[in-house]
């Protein structure tokens, strides 16, 4: 079949070759806009007795947990250190970050690695699946709770949406891992 040929004389091809080097041409007069907000996913999964979310960019793996090897520390949030990824790393519980009694037959199988220039590890019992944007409810608590900003709705169960930012921070802040601001010595 012979080519058709428009009334300038273009071969099919050469029209789209022209219309998209015009419009590369004409895409730098146009001000820049950013590019829009991204839809953020949430990892859902139970820790210590509780349903718990963190959003997907807060962590930087998820893992199958190793052992997990107690180490002397006045940090009751601290469970141990683990080695993931020829990386040592301290594990901690979240039960005690957010103050909360632990759940007696709880099994660390997971962990959830923070994201940030230290590694630190999240222990979790399972993994739930994952939350969409449009799942989340802001938190209605009477009283805030630490590290708590919203929930958020997986198969009509809910999971209380994570502050990791801030977890990261108490936890690489505190040289013995309490949560706890340490005083400044003079």
């Amino acid at each position: 079949m012979p080519e058709q040929f428009d009334a300038q004389g273009l071969a099919p091809l050469e029209r789209r070759l022209r219309h998209l080097h015009n419009e590369f041409d004409s895409s730098f007069a146009r001000p820049w806009t950013p590019p829009r907000a991204q839809t953020e996913a949430y990892l859902c999964f139970t820790a210590q007795g509780g349903n718990f979310a963190a959003p997907l960019s807060a962590l930087s793996s998820v893992a199958r947990a190793g052992a997990i090897v107690p180490v002397p520390s006045q940090a009751s949030t601290l469970l141990g250190i683990t080695v993931l990824r020829a990386k040592i790393m301290p594990v901690f519980s979240l039960a005690a970050l957010l103050e909360t009694p632990p759940a007696a037959n709880s099994e660390v199988s997971w962990l959830a690695v923070l994201r940030g220039p230290r590694p630190a590890a999240l222990a979790l019992d399972s993994l739930a699946g994952y939350g969409d944007p449009a799942s989340i409810h802001k938190a209605d608590t009477a009283a805030p709770l630490p590290f708590i900003t919203a929930s958020v709705s997986l198969h009509e169960e809910m999971f209380a949406l994570l502050d990791c930012e801030r977890l990261y921070e108490v936890i690489t802040r505190d040289p013995a891992g309490t949560g706890t601001e340490q005083e400044p010595t003079s």
